[in-house]
């Protein structure tokens, strides 16, 4: 059933060929990883201390698959207890609600492109035990 879910609501989206995660055989192109780190930005801006983190430490994790070579499936066995992953797949249930009004008037589909926008300029750093995630604007050139 989750990955019924999973699938229809990525194909909502369009699909690129360069994708460097993949969700139970479901490519994320750029589009959707920029979404999930700005809905975890937005989110760790209320979160408890545990879930702040939990949020960083994902979307380091999102970005490091990204940016590598190879494709990277991240419904496996071995990620099978990752809180990570738990909150990646928690954030796709949650977006194909709003694709399908069920938090209306309060969140639409504007707020997935408020997210995907604020998503591209997510950062996250780590000193010791400080975590911070940030939106840092790029210069353009």
């Amino acid at each position: 059933m989750k990955k019924l879910l999973i699938t229809f609501l990525l194909c909502l989206f369009t699909f690129s060929a360069n994708a460097k995660i993949t969700v139970a055989g479901t490519p994320l192109q750029e589009k959707h990883v920029n979404v999930l780190r700005g809905h975890l930005y937005d989110y760790s801006k209320t979160a408890k201390l545990k879930y702040f983190v939990l949020s960083a430490k994902t979307i380091l994790w999102i970005n490091k698959l990204h940016k590598d070579k190879k494709t990277h499936e991240i419904v496996t066995e071995k990620n099978s207890s990752d809180e990570r992953l738990s909150l990646i797949l928690s954030a796709i249930d949650f977006y194909s609600q709003i694709e399908n009004g069920v938090h209306a008037p309060s969140l639409t589909k504007a707020n997935i492109w408020l997210w995907h926008e604020m998503g591209k300029d997510v950062v996250v750093t780590h000193k010791k035990n400080r975590w911070e995630i940030k939106i840092v604007k790029k210069l353009k050139k």
